[in-house]
């Protein structure tokens, strides 16, 4: 007998703020993190942060309650998140945007408006 038993499971329930990542440029001490909700300004982090998460486009800066800051891929951030206070129609306003591939209102609106002249 081997000995090896399985771990204990967990389910979260802690509550995150969180951005999905566009892209990230080095700048001095560490790199600006964009992301893809671009009414957010970027968010400097220094070299450490960097080598120790690798972050990747379009996975998540993550701040938890105690401002800690950390890096989440996609899939596990989506698959264990849910935003809180989500509508159906800001899941809708998602969908045309990603639709018509577009990032906010302003592209959203000039993508509806060329399409409807195309009509």
């Amino acid at each position: 007998m081997s000995g090896s038993i399985q771990m204990p499971k967990y389910k979260c329930h802690k509550e995150v703020w969180a951005l999905k990542i566009d892209s990230a440029t080095e700048c001095d001490g560490g790199s600006l993190l964009h992301f893809t909700d671009k009414r957010y300004a970027p968010i400097h982090v220094d070299i450490k942060w960097m080598e120790k998460h690798m972050p990747r486009s379009g996975g998540y800066y993550v701040q938890y309650q105690d401002g800690y800051a950390s890096y989440s891929p996609a899939e596990a951030f989506e698959s264990g998140y849910a935003l809180i206070g989500e509508s159906e129609s800001s899941t809708y306003y998602d969908q045309l945007c990603k639709f018509y591939d577009v990032q906010g209102r302003g592209g959203l609106i000039d993508a509806l408006l060329k399409h409807i002249d195309d009509l």
